[in-house]
């Protein structure tokens, strides 16, 4: 039993020296999942390629790309260099179309897009994607690449799947490394 007790009623995977390199060894994998998510790269974390309008496209143009894809937001680009030019939410659209009793179909994006918008750079790390939209109380961001071209979309549900994938594989890790009870020794 000696050298085998880490704290009252736990136990290291082996005795001496092995085992104390095991439970170091768990212990510091414990900690890398707790920092999985926030050391990924937004590149690991975004939707892909997400649809964008011009800024001569219609606010219907933009409501019915939101509906068919279930997105919030669509990135207005240049028509020609497809650098992001500013962004429409759905949240824009319900505020300054429908409740100010504007037609969407004739209502031109340009009216109503955020121009300039918070970005994150596809290799910036997600911690950055955080604080940026804590700061700016955002929940979509999005991603370009160094061309200025948004190449996708971070949102709170992309964030919250990510962390909760992390969460249970740091819950299974706690479950196979309890300790157990030790199998009967048998003589042969």
């Amino acid at each position: 039993m000696r050298g085998q007790i880490v704290s009252p009623g736990r136990r290291w995977a082996g005795s001496g020296l092995a085992g104390l390199q095991e439970s170091l060894r768990i212990s510091l994998w414990f900690m890398s999942c707790k920092t999985l998510l926030t050391a990924m790269k937004c590149s690991q974390v975004m939707t892909p390629q997400p649809s964008t309008c011009t800024p001569h496209a219609t606010a219907q143009a933009a409501a019915l790309i939101m509906s068919e894809e279930d997105v919030g937001i669509v990135p207005v680009v240049d028509p020609e260099t497809h650098r992001l030019l500013g962004v429409v939410t759905d949240r824009d659209l319900c505020l300054d179309v429908v409740a100010a009793g504007k037609h969407p179909e004739m209502l031109r994006l340009m009216a109503i897009l955020h121009e300039h918008p918070v970005t994150c750079h596809l290799e910036d790390e997600v911690d950055v994607c955080l604080v940026r939209m804590k700061i700016h109380q955002i929940r979509r961001m999005p991603i370009v690449d160094d061309s200025g071209i948004c190449v996708g979309i971070i949102a709170q549900k992309d964030l919250a799947l990510q962390l909760r994938e992390a969460e249970q594989l740091l819950s299974l890790l706690r479950e196979v490394s309890k300790p157990a009870g030790r199998p009967a020794q048998t003589s042969e």
